[in-house]
């Protein structure tokens, strides 16, 4: 019977990305979806991981997602076929989100995990977007059910090498999963509990298995440009970007809507075999800024972090886009709505979960993951959409906070360090959609 119940959550959560493939299948790409879909093509076709103007795809994005997207090209598939193989994708972290919660809380948390996952809908309309949300989330994913099962009791070496390759593997695919893996080492060396010897092998053996994938991509671009890389030059633009003194916005949509604030990205991308030194003058000019301008640093960063926790318009955008058929005017708003509330309880359940879980390996690596991810993106540039990787990965503290949270929470039954906590979450996410409402709503957006 449970083994049903779960084939059944899994059949729903699949019909629910075919519904966005189908309705997204004739949308057009925006710019990032393009540019892909460009160097996939160019990999696919003999051309090499090059942007077109022949330079080695270095200076935009990493290369993991070109890599994946050009994999299905070269086997025939088109853009829909990306978008199939996207959703397949985000099923197969919805079972890696039900595997980790069952380990962790049993059965009857799981099941709730994985059914929200299921109607969690902006996941499933990033999943099939022409993005790196979903080779991303999977990455992030397993490599978390990985470190959780490698750290369960004594560590177990095979699975902390597999876990560091896979955080090498995401990070080759989004770059913020570099400094998240550094971290989550950091974590497994500095505990407390176990031998402190077996502590340190185990996070060598974690560190090991990201290094060796990262240092296979770094080793390829020294080949080709004599430059040593981590991943790619992206991240110095957008620093800059983000704390730049001639554009001085906190909020993230009004910084990339200033020509001026975005020319670094431009310019990284235009210089050729230059890139590496340009991206390394504007890196330069962004950390002496935020060393003399903490203050003006600590602001921008906050209204980044209240980006990202700004629900997701999801059929508010795809209504205005014309993406999905025309809802009838007294349906389209109330459909907005919904998807504000559901978007806004998850994010609620998200903060619930993960501070009344129990003191354990997966809670100390789940919070780990959100406050390097926060302030990688604080410092850095943040979308709305970024949050949704992060309420994938915390599905199990929200199945955990669906059975066992809320009726703790309902019958007091938490302590004062708790409560405090959870004041906390309350207060920001009510700034952050305070905020959105005077931003979209009142100004039009």
């Amino acid at each position: 019977m449970a083994e049903k119940r779960i084939l059944l959550l899994l059949l729903l959560a699949l019909a629910v990305q075919l519904a966005f493939v189908l309705a997204l299948a004739d949308a057009p790409l925006n710019a990032d979806e393009a540019e892909y879909v460009t160097a996939a093509r160019r990999l696919a076709g003999g051309l090499g991981l090059t942007a077109p103007d022949g330079q080695l795809y270095v200076h935009r994005h990493p290369p993991g997602y070109v890599a994946f997207a050009a994999a299905i090209f070269y086997a025939g598939g088109g853009v829909l076929a990306v978008r199939l193989a996207q959703a397949a994708l985000a099923v197969l972290t919805l079972g890696l989100v039900y595997a980790t919660a069952r380990a962790e809380f049993g059965p009857r948390a799981a099941t709730a995990a994985l059914l929200a996952g299921a109607l969690y809908l902006p996941a499933a309309y990033y999943s099939t977007k022409v993005l790196t949300e979903a080779p991303f989330t999977f990455a992030l994913i397993l490599g978390i059910y990985l470190l959780a099962r490698g750290t369960r009791g004594a560590p177990r070496y095979r699975w902390l090498a597999l876990a560091g390759i896979t955080f090498g593997a995401a990070a080759l695919v989004r770059s913020v999963a570099f400094p998240v893996a550094l971290a989550l080492a950091a974590y497994l060396a500095l505990g407390r509990d176990g031998l402190r010897r077996a502590r340190l092998a185990g996070a060598a053996t974690f560190a090991c298995g990201l290094l060796v994938v990262l240092a296979l991509w770094s080793g390829y671009v020294f080949s080709r440009t004599g430059r040593v890389v981590a991943t790619d030059t992206n991240a110095s633009a957008v620093l800059y970007i983000g704390n730049n003194p001639r554009a001085p916005y906190h909020h993230t949509w009004k910084a990339l809507e200033d020509p001026a604030s975005c020319a670094p990205l431009l310019e990284v991308a235009a210089a050729g075999e230059d890139g590496f030194r340009v991206a390394a003058r504007y890196r330069r000019e962004a950390l002496g800024y935020i060393a003399t301008h903490p203050a003006q640093t600590a602001l921008r960063s906050i209204g980044r972090l209240l980006d990202m926790l700004e629900p997701e318009r999801l059929f508010a955008a795809t209504y205005a886009a014309g993406r999905i058929p025309a809802l009838p005017a007294g349906v389209a708003w109330p459909m907005v709505a919904l998807e504000l509330a559901a978007d806004a309880a998850a994010l609620a359940l998200c903060g619930l979960g993960l501070v009344l879980m129990p003191a354990s390996r997966l809670r100390g690596i789940l919070a780990v993951s959100f406050a390097v991810i926060f302030v990688a993106h604080g410092v850095t540039l943040a979308y709305p959409r970024y949050h949704v990787p992060l309420v994938v990965a915390a599905l199990a503290a929200v199945g955990y906070a669906l059975t066992a949270g809320l009726p703790a929470l309902r019958e007091r039954r938490l302590s004062r360090r708790q409560w405090a906590a959870l004041a906390v979450v309350a207060a920001a996410l009510l700034a952050s959609w305070t905020r959105m409402v005077l931003l979209y709503v009142l100004q039009g957006r």
